[in-house]
Parts: structure tokens; sequence; C-alpha cells
């Protein structure tokens, strides 16, 4: 009875508490505090509860009253421990915390900067998309990072960070130039979600690929290859969107396959609206 009773009033507080917009179970010490749980067998009191392990407290001590017990206590008679007001906390009272984080994604854009995207204004029409979906990452709370790749190898133009003003300051310095190294520019992507999964364990990742699909940098080191970085992705289940910047009406084939090889999914940029660019995030996560 104790126990069911305990938890409606922890439904109570949680309803209470709960506001509009997706958040997630932490596992650690961060994160809005919502509601609290005995802890689990075996499992270690930290970030405890003090509301909730005296309400435990006092829940039970009320419970287990009986008037006609006890006569009522005089000054002479020794007090019970945590009869002068608060009710004595035992270890089977502590209550451990559980909260919950809002549902903050990290998005990588890897968008190819080589002479290629010149043709048909590629790269403007590029920029256009990903200026769209900053605006979407921003309203969602969503942590950005952008990679580039040309000439001969790709680069982290900017690390994961939840400062949409950088990241447009980032997106409209882009300089065309050099080859295509598309390969190098996946392997860092993947190396990136590697690295960012270590800094915030849990937290959802989309990478979104911007190119024509037209590599033709063989890379330096084997575990560059497309295949192999195909089978990277795979292992690190990471299934990236590829955007398809060409003018052409039946698409780039190369984008394609490169869809196909990473188990992500193929999108044409042109021809597509405002409104589609802006789905482009909430489609991928319904999935």
């Amino acid at each position: 009875m104790r126990r069911a009773v305990e938890a409606a009033v922890a439904g109570i507080i949680l309803r209470l508490r709960r506001k509009r917009g997706k958040s997630r179970r932490s596992s650690g010490q961060r994160g809005r505090y919502v509601f609290a749980r005995p802890p689990a067998a075996g499992e270690r009191s930290r970030d405890i509860a003090v509301d909730a392990s005296l309400r435990a407290a006092a829940l039970e001590r009320a419970l287990s009253a009986r008037p006609t017990d006890k006569a009522a206590p005089t000054s002479e008679t020794p007090r019970e421990p945590g009869s002068a007001g608060r009710p004595a906390v035992g270890r089977n009272h502590l209550r451990r915390k559980v909260r919950r984080r809002r549902d903050r994604h990290t998005v990588i854009f890897v968008l190819d900067t080589s002479d290629s995207m010149s043709d048909q204004n590629q790269l403007h029409v590029a920029r256009i998309a990903v200026l769209s979906l900053l605006a979407s990452a921003e309203r969602r709370k969503d942590r950005v990072a952008l990679i580039t790749f040309s000439d001969m190898q790709a680069e982290v133009t900017l690390e994961p960070t939840p400062a949409i003003a950088r990241a447009r300051h980032a997106v409209d310095n882009l300089v065309l130039g050099g080859a295509t190294p598309l390969a190098s520019g996946l392997y860092k992507a993947l190396r990136l979600v590697e690295s960012q999964r270590m800094r915030e364990p849990g937290e959802p990742i989309e990478v979104m690929v911007f190119s024509d699909g037209e590599g033709n940098v063989s890379p330096s080191e084997p575990q560059q290859t497309i295949d192999a970085v195909g089978a990277l992705g795979r292992r690190l289940d990471v299934h990236p969107i590829f955007i398809d910047t060409t003018g052409t009406r039946r698409g780039s084939r190369a984008m394609k396959d490169l869809a196909g090889v990473f188990g992500g999914s193929y999108r044409r940029l042109h021809g597509a609206d405002g409104e589609e660019l802006a789905d482009m995030l909430s489609t991928i996560r319904r999935h």
C-alpha cells in the first residue's frame, strides 16, 4: 500500500513538472529533476532526492502509526528518532532522482567545397539549404557541426556547438577550390560521430552530406576508401542523408550509390522547396 501511494504521489509530481517538448531520461546527474524512484537492487544511492526520501519516511510512519498503540509521550518519555517533527530516514526510505534532458540532437553537415560545386551554382544552392536547416536546428536547440572537403583533404571547420551564429558565419565564408576528396570527408564525419558519442552519450546524431558525389581523389590510407568507410558507418550504425546538389533531372547516380553503400537516404536538392528543406531533419528523426 505504501508503495502504491508513493507511486501515485510521484506521478502527480511528474505531471506537474512536465513541460512541452521531447526529452529523454538522463543516467547521470545532469538534466532537470522530474521525479524519484527507489534505487534498484545493488545500485549505489547517488543523486539522492531529499524531498522524496523524507516523504517516503513520513508516509511509512503515518501508515504504521496506531492511535491506541501507545500513550501520548510525556516529557520524561524518551522520544523515538524522528518523532520531534521530522521523520527518521532509513536506507529503505532513500529515493534516487530521475532526471530528464531535452532531446537535443547533433547535426553534422558535410559539405563539398571542391571546384565541381561551381557548376550550376551548386554551392550557392547548398549554402541556402544549410542555412535553412540551421534555422530549424536553432529552434530545436540542437548542436551543429560543419565538415568541408576540397583539394586533397577534409577538415572539421566547426566542432559541434549550439552556437548557430558561428555556424552561419562559417557557411557564409566557404571558399571553393581543388579536387573532391569525398571519401576523406565521409571518414572525417564518422570519426567526429565517434568522438561526439563519447562526449555526449546517448545523444542522437545525424549526418547530412551535400555533394555531387563525384569524388576524384584516391585515399592515401586503405581505411578511407569508400567501401571501408561504408563498413565503418554500418558498424557505428550511422546512416547519413545524401543530398544531391546537381541540377540534373535524373540526379547523381554516384550519390544514389553512396546512399546504398551506407544504408542511408537520398534527396535531390534542386526542386525542393523551403518547406521540404525544413522538414528534412524531422523526417530522418521519425525513422
